[in-house]
């Protein structure tokens, strides 16, 4: 996981500081794209650096951290970062770098999601889910009631009163 975060974070940098040169090089920052204008070396490393994340974050699923659903979000959201990166070698415009740079910011979260999602086996499961939906952040989640495994009071005041406190709400 490691691995995935350090890779990860070149693209999303070089992107930022491709956007950002000017103030950049107005501070007497040395960042890649101040010393070398041209951005030929920042798209090259955008590239070299989202094409070996594809790989590593697939890494999960072959040592079984991780399932298929993991293996497919992996391969389209690298797949998807890799494209952009091409993108902003070939186009070096500002508007790639924006478009590279958000898809970096979602790339990892998504990623981290799946990751967590995958290892829900029962979606009727309300703890695993509240689980992952707070390792998540997300703020709620929703479960249709003629699907919904059933939760009793006692369950319900535990959950209430522990660390999922706000994640389920009763209805």
């Amino acid at each position: 996981l490691f691995a995935i975060v350090f890779l990860w974070q070149m693209p999303h940098f070089l992107a930022i500081a491709w956007m950002h040169r000017d103030d950049y090089a107005r501070a007497g920052m040395p960042l890649l794209p101040v010393i070398e204008p041209d951005g030929r070396s920042t798209g090259r490393q955008a590239v070299l650096y989202a094409a070996a994340t594809l790989p590593v974050s697939l890494l999960p699923s072959a040592v079984g951290l991780a399932g298929p659903r993991y293996l497919a979000a992996a391969l389209v959201l690298g797949a998807i970062v890799l494209w952009l990166a091409f993108e902003f070698a070939a186009t070096r415009s500002h508007a790639s770098a924006r478009r590279l740079f958000f898809a970096t910011i979602i790339y990892l979260p998504l990623l981290w999601l799946v990751l967590v999602l995958d290892h829900v086996q029962d979606p009727r499961n309300i703890g695993a889910l509240a689980r992952a939906a707070l390792a998540a952040g997300v703020p709620a989640i929703a479960t249709p009631v003629r699907r919904a495994a059933p939760v009793g009071a006692t369950a319900f005041k535990a959950a209430a009163d522990g660390p999922l406190a706000g994640i389920l709400e009763y209805v």
